[in-house]
């Protein structure tokens, strides 16, 4: 970032904390009783807006001879010509599924029926749907470093990267995660600290220390 602004981070680095994206561990065992795709298992999931940024489109492509794993992209559609772009594919291809915009209950629900949760946008940071998914025990494939900070959390420890520009690459990260059984064990200092909780100590902690309290 400092170089992208033309900023020395040795004169600054000891002028800012980084704050980690969160989520709210306590939801995490969720009960669903409305649930959308209810005869739907071990499937590839991406949770995010239906736009170019996300780059559905690529997931498609790259699975496009497994016609066997299913897709589901949920999320609202914020691009209706890139949407129609995607179904048109999807459709030729089947085996896809668009849920639209759904609640939490709902989305915690198919990450844990999902075998791998796909996120090959160019640019993330850090796709808080990505943690969800890890934490509900959905293994998970990200973009290189390059489009989302994977070694702060960790994405390249527990999941898959890949390169979002290239459809072999998503195609391999993708069958990669599905010959791994889903059996994450996160440590319980992931879930502690990238959680609501630990974020909200951290920014009082700077508030106080810019206070000078």
């Amino acid at each position: 970032m400092c170089k992208d602004i033309g900023l020395d981070y040795k004169k600054v680095e000891n002028k800012f904390i980084p704050i980690p994206n969160a989520v709210d561990v306590s939801k995490l065992n969720f009960e669903c009783t409305e649930k959308i795709l209810p005869k739907l298992n071990n499937f590839v999931i991406e949770a995010a807006g239906i736009e170019p940024l996300k780059n559905q489109l690529s997931i498609v492509k790259a699975l496009m001879d497994k016609k066997d794993i299913p897709i589901v992209f949920a999320g609202a559609v914020r691009n209706e010509k890139y949407y129609n772009e995607i179904k048109k594919l999807a459709e030729k291809r089947g085996n896809v599924y668009f849920t639209g915009k759904i609640d939490e209950k709902q989305l915690f629900d198919l990450y844990k029926r999902a075998n791998v949760h796909v996120l090959t946008s160019f640019r993330e940071s850090p796709g808080l749907v990505t943690i969800e998914a890890l934490m509900n025990n959905c293994q998970i494939v990200v973009s290189k470093e390059k489009f989302c900070p994977i070694k702060y959390y960790k994405f390249d420890k527990y999941g898959f990267v890949c390169n979002p520009y290239d459809i072999k690459s998503i195609r391999r990260a993708i069958l990669d995660s599905f010959e791994k059984p889903k059996n994450i064990k996160l440590p319980q200092s992931y879930y502690e600290f990238f959680s609501y909780n630990n974020f909200a100590d951290m920014t009082f902690d700077v508030y106080k220390k810019v206070l000078g309290k």
